[in-house]
């Protein structure tokens, strides 16, 4: 496998899975319905550890060594309580190749929940971040914000991208895309004038909220 500068798409992703370089415990099947066009839902496993305090894991510290004296319930047997702080290993187990990377981010249906959702690993000290060429397990950092939540085995709380080299666009080579491909259009479907885009570090979006003038129309829950 040669990549570079590239997120990997869910065919490569297949291919990791059948490789065996992401790999479930247990023997779990890893079901193609997980795997997205750029990433992998990750899945709760059986268990949980109920902790003090947020903590990050500096190479040396293996999570499970920082987790030995957390007390721990069967991840279905509890409700996890507002405001309080868990920590829940996944089913996944991770063999990266060198110069292969990760990055996690929260599911958006947790929105409805209010879940605080956060991805750690062993021996690195930052969130949402799977190093270069790490081998091990993968955890989330759960708090309930608003209100107790039942989770169980097997649901999927965040999502992990695979990577190689840098696969971010600086901005001139995101004001370049925007002039070849015709990437963004106004409400009435016009493209927009490239000189009309302010590209600083990116593309800064907005919600334009309109009435619609439908009586049954939710913006959110």
């Amino acid at each position: 496998m040669s990549y570079n500068n590239c997120f990997l798409p869910s065919s490569e992703i297949k291919t990791l899975i059948e490789s065996r370089i992401i790999s479930c415990r247990k023997g779990i099947r890893i079901d193609e319905v997980r795997i997205q066009p750029s990433g992998l839902d990750l899945i709760l496993g059986d268990e949980a550890y109920q902790i003090g305090a947020v903590f990050l894991p500096n190479e040396p510290e293996e999570v499970d060594y920082i987790l030995k004296n957390s007390r721990r319930f069967k991840l279905n047997e509890e409700i996890l309580k507002r405001n309080n702080l868990y920590i829940i290993p996944l089913e996944e187990h991770l063999r990266l190749p060198r110069s292969f990377l990760g990055t996690a981010s929260p599911k958006s249906s947790i929105g409805r929940t209010d879940l605080f959702v956060r991805l750690l690993t062993s021996n690195h000290g930052v969130f949402d971040k799977v190093p270069e060429g790490y081998e091990g397990r993968l955890y989330v950092l759960v708090i309930p914000k608003s209100f107790d939540t039942v989770a169980y085995p097997g649901i999927s709380l965040n999502q992990l991208k695979f990577y190689v080299g840098n696969p971010y666009l600086d901005d001139t080579e995101l004001s370049f895309a925007l002039r070849k491909y015709d990437l963004l259009l106004d409400d009435q479907g016009r493209v927009y004038n490239n000189s009309d885009i302010n590209v600083d570090g990116g593309i800064y979006l907005s919600v334009k909220i309109v009435d619609l003038k439908v009586s049954s129309f939710a913006l959110s829950y």
